[in-house]
């Protein structure tokens, strides 16, 4: 027990008497204060702490209140924002309400679960904290001068509930709880600069500062109008930056706020605003960085069909049957002379001369897409003319397949067949009626008859005859033994089996090479590809 030190009680010496009570008595050696001890439990003991800088030093001890106990709240763990360390904690114990302070005690070594005393740790430093209705205690650890990056290895951080007395009174507390080293958030400010947010890193707890960048980009590739979204993207370096968190994209058009990236042509903006940021210089606002960029209309989707034909004498044409796939309104008008004709609408009367006249489509615009113009030459005869045209413009198909048809439309006076290139691979007969001969190709050319009434008109089509395979076929040869000395004889095909059971003629294949014993290739001459 430390003898009292002020100028009426020098050089005494405390004792616990037989009754309990404390007292003093003189000290006689004037050169040396004894102070006897009380018998203390020393496992109890946590730490002692300096509560005088006079000379001698006065201390007080903090003794273990096995009724006392802290831990970090459920499911929360301690975190720091810029060098602000905040820990939720939470007492519990018989003598929790006892509690007045959460302590942070930071050691030079790790300490032991109990036994303190025999613990060898230097305190770096004892900062009892008054505890709040909130459960939360914070306090900056930049007044350590430790490098945060050390916390759990070089030092060690705890903290404890203690009953923390006046003056010279013992405290109590809980066993001390260690603390891992939370996850930086690093302290940061903000700035925007058109399509670049740049997040700049406070220089704390061993820091030296270094930036994060944010960059919007406007969507790549052709930005014309085809029914999808044009979405600007941003990237943000260095990777993995945890200064921007997962950021959206606003999109305006025209003005008006999109919910989503916009699909039609017209001018838009794309924009990352972040809300509730501090700024360089202190303020907490909003920065916001935004592109521009224009989605172009597109050219009209349609088709207009350059040539037609009109009987003189007052014949009507419906020119809208000559232009497909537009949308809207769609005008037309002569171009050039109307050769006795008249228009309206999309009517066309033909006048009593003949010759053509020419017309001009102009299919309107709309949002998103842009005006088409086209022209259609209209030619008046004297008779009545004919369109033809097949169901298919190009047909093939495979040697061997079956004689097939591919229907004619528009004729209105007899019609011919002829085979008008490739009469080698395919025969017409007068029905129209195509049979394969052999793989190639060919153009078969329907023309209707001219008569009084109707002028003459042809249409064709395309015919491609592939070779067919004719792999698992079976070779029947003549010979299949070899020689004593190992010579191969050399041998004739008698028959060619295909897989589907059909037996090819010999005037339907030939055979390249020389067939020896078993092996043997047969080469394509008509309808067939080569093959084992």
């Amino acid at each position: 027990m430390a003898a009292v030190a002020n100028e009426n009680n020098k050089n005494k010496a405390g004792f616990v008497n037989n009754n309990g009570n404390i007292n003093n008595n003189n000290v006689n050696n004037t050169g040396v204060g004894v102070s006897p001890a009380f018998n203390v439990n020393l496992s109890s003991v946590i730490f002692s702490s300096v509560i005088s800088s006079e000379s001698p030093n006065h201390y007080k001890l903090s003794l273990l209140d096995k009724d006392l106990e802290i831990s970090l709240q459920s499911g929360t763990s301690a975190s720091i924002k810029g060098s602000t360390v905040t820990i939720p904690y939470s007492i519990s114990g018989s003598n929790a309400d006892a509690a007045t302070h959460v302590t942070v005690l930071i050691t030079d070594k790790a300490l032991p679960t109990s036994d303190y005393y025999k613990s060898d740790a230097k305190i770096l430093l004892y900062n009892p904290l008054e505890t709040t209705e909130s459960r939360t205690v914070s306090f900056d650890f930049s007044n350590t001068e430790l490098n945060f990056d050390k916390w759990g290895t070089d030092y060690h951080v705890y903290i404890l509930a203690e009953d923390v007395s006046n003056g010279e009174a013992t405290n109590y507390a809980s066993k001390p709880v260690e603390l891992n080293k939370p996850e930086h958030v690093h302290d940061r400010t903000y700035a925007a600069n058109d399509a670049v947010i740049t997040a700049s890193l406070c220089g704390t707890l061993g820091h030296t500062g270094g930036n994060a960048i944010l960059m919007l980009n406007a969507p790549t590739g052709e930005l014309t109008y085809d029914g999808t979204a044009k979405a600007a993207s941003y990237t943000i370096s260095p990777e993995g930056s945890d200064a921007f968190e997962n950021p959206e994209i606003a999109y305006t058009q025209g003005g008006t706020a999109l919910t989503s990236a916009p699909v039609n042509a017209g001018d838009c903006t794309a924009a990352v605003t972040l809300t509730g940021i501090k700024t360089a210089e202190g303020e907490v606002k909003s920065v916001n960085a935004s592109v521009s960029y224009t989605i172009s209309k597109a050219e009209k989707p349609i088709k207009i069909t350059g040539t037609a034909a009109l009987r003189q004498g007052g014949n009507t044409l419906d020119l809208s049957s000559l232009v497909n796939g537009t949308e809207g309104n769609v005008t037309y008008a002569f171009s050039g002379e109307a050769n006795g004709c008249s228009l309206s609408g999309s009517t066309l009367t033909s006048g009593v001369t003949t010759g053509s006249v020419l017309i001009t489509v102009t299919a309107a615009g709309n949002d998103n897409y842009q005006s088409k113009s086209g022209t259609i030459t209209v030619t008046i005869t004297e008779k009545e003319p004919q369109t033809l045209s097949f169901a298919e413009a190009a047909v093939t198909k495979t040697w061997g397949d079956a004689a097939f048809i591919n229907q004619l439309s528009g004729a209105q006076t007899a019609v011919t067949y002829s085979v008008s290139e490739g009469a080698d691979v395919a025969d017409v007969a007068t029905d129209g009626t195509v049979t394969i001969k052999a793989a190639g190709t060919a153009r078969i050319t329907a023309t209707a008859k001219e008569t009084a009434d109707y002028a003459s008109a042809r249409a064709s089509f395309t015919l491609t005859v592939l070779k067919k395979n004719i792999s698992g076929g079976k070779l029947t040869l003549s010979e299949t033994k070899f020689d004593q000395d190992g010579e191969q004889k050399t041998v004739t095909v008698v028959s060619v089996t295909l897989a589907d059971g059909t037996v090819l003629q010999d005037t339907d294949y030939t055979i390249s090479g020389e067939l020896s014993g078993r092996d043997g290739r047969i080469s394509a001459r008509s309808g067939f590809e080569d093959t084992q």
